[in-house]
């Protein structure tokens, strides 16, 4: 009988752990890449409530508040490093206006985000986005 491994029990051994290897690394890369995309959420997220808020902020006769499409003059935000861009579509209803915030960034699919002349444009587009809607309110005065 003899001692130690054989080159076949060696060679399966570490096809085990080059198989073990890349499944880890895989899943290292899809938790960095989901880390980046949760990053950018939040940031478009709070740049999107900071943008409502101002807009909540003015008269409802303001031109950033005409029922139209509208792009942030600020385009692009930059925050971290990453661009972010954001718009608006504004429509009235009989007790005030409906604001539809968007906020796009480049994620990792080759479609960055730009300018966008639409929302139908940004809506074919493939590059992260978020949507807050909002509410405002005719004053009763």
């Amino acid at each position: 009988m003899s001692r130690g491994f054989s080159l076949v029990e060696v060679l399966v051994a570490l096809c085990i752990l080059m198989a073990s290897t890349v499944v880890i690394m895989r899943m290292h890369m899809a938790s960095i890449r989901a880390q980046s995309y949760a990053e950018g959420l939040t940031r478009a997220a709070g740049l999107a409530t900071a943008k409502l808020t101002d807009l909540g902020g003015l008269p409802l006769d303001s031109a950033d508040l005409g029922q139209s499409w509208h792009q942030d003059p600020d385009n692009p935000v930059r925050e971290s490093g990453m661009a972010f861009y954001r718009f608006w579509s504004v429509r009235d209803g009989e007790a005030g206006k409906d604001v539809a915030m968007y906020v796009a960034w480049s994620g990792k699919d080759p479609a960055e985000a730009r300018n966008f002349a639409s929302q139908e444009e940004l809506q074919a587009s493939r590059c992260p986005r978020v949507v807050l809607r909002e509410f405002l309110f005719t004053p009763d005065w």
